[in-house]
């Protein structure tokens, strides 16, 4: 079994996808752009408010059933 080299001499070589505009560009008009970031992230907010929901319904879950129904500490 080889070690492996301490110094890779292919890292000049090496071209990251980031550099392509293909790959990070948008290629709509500006006006398409703005019209889609006018509209807002509301596929985001949905989400956040469905995983709040059920953060909520599992604590009050939690609360009904496991502290209600052993009484106050003493």
């Amino acid at each position: 079994m080889s070690a492996a080299p301490a110094h890779d001499d292919r890292v000049a070589e090496h071209v990251s996808a980031a550099a392509r505009p293909e790959n990070v560009a948008s290629f709509g008009s500006r006006d398409e752009l703005q019209r889609i970031v006018a509209a807002g992230p509301h596929g985001a907010l949905a989400l956040a408010g469905v995983a709040v929901g059920m953060l909520v319904a599992i604590w009050l879950a939690f609360f009904l059933l496991v502290f209600l129904p052993r009484g106050p500490v003493a």
